[in-house]
C-alpha cells in the first residue's frame, strides 16, 4: 500500500505509475487530474504526450536538412579532436562546407557514395592534420575506406614494401609465372 496525498487515502501500488526511481507520489487518477489542471492554467500539454509528434518532427527536418546536421557533425568531432584552429575565418568554414556540398551532389548524381576526406588524417600515426579546407578532399567511400588514416607518403611506402615482397616470392617460386 502507498498513501496519495492529493486524495489523502492508502491505495494499492498497482494505481501509481512505476518510474526507474520507484513510484510516482501521487496516484494515477490525481496525476492526470493534476496533468489536466497544469494544461488549463498554461495552455501547454506536458511534453510526453507531444512526444510522437515532436520526434516525427525531428525526423523531418534531418531529413531536409542532412547536409547541416553533417557539416555540424564534422565541425563538431574535429573540435572535440582540437584540431581545427581557431583563426579559421566564416570563408574558410564556407569553403569547408562546399566540400560537403560538393560530397552529397557526386553521390546524387553518380549514385556512388562520397566522402569528405582529410588527406592529412586528423589522428594519424607520426603526424596529424588539421580540419582545414585546404586539408579536405572528395573521394568515394571504398576509396576512403581504404585509405585508413594514412597520408599518401604512408601508402606508398606500404606498396612499395608489398611489391619488394611480391617480387621476392616470385624469385623464389619457380612454379610462378615471369620466374624462368
Amino acid at each position: 500500500m502507498k498513501f496519495c496525498p492529493d486524495c489523502n487515502t492508502n491505495k494499492e501500488f498497482s494505481e501509481f505509475y512505476k518510474r526507474d526511481y520507484g513510484y510516482t507520489t501521487r496516484c494515477k487518477v490525481c496525476h492526470i487530474n493534476r496533468q489536466k489542471l497544469y494544461t488549463e492554467k498554461t495552455g501547454y500539454k506536458i511534453k510526453s504526450r507531444n512526444k510522437p509528434r515532436i520526434l516525427e518532427y525531428n525526423k523531418f527536418y534531418y531529413r531536409n536538412h542532412v547536409l547541416k546536421f553533417t557539416f555540424k557533425s564534422a565541425k563538431y568531432r574535429a573540435a572535440k579532436l582540437k584540431r581545427t584552429p581557431h583563426w579559421l575565418t566564416q570563408e574558410h568554414w564556407k569553403q569547408i562546407e562546399a566540400f560537403y556540398i560538393e560530397a552529397k551532389r557526386l553521390t546524387q548524381v553518380t549514385g556512388i557514395p562520397h566522402e569528405v576526406d582529410h588527406i592529412v588524417p586528423l589522428q594519424g600515426k607520426n603526424v596529424s592534420g588539421l580540419h582545414v579546407p585546404w586539408n579536405l578532399q572528395i573521394l568515394t567511400e571504398s576509396q576512403n575506406c581504404s585509405k585508413n588514416n594514412l597520408t599518401y607518403s604512408d601508402k606508398s611506402a606500404i606498396i612499395k614494401n608489398k611489391e619488394a615482397e611480391k617480387a621476392a616470392q616470385n624469385e623464389d617460386d619457380p612454379n610462378k609465372c615471369g620466374a624462368w
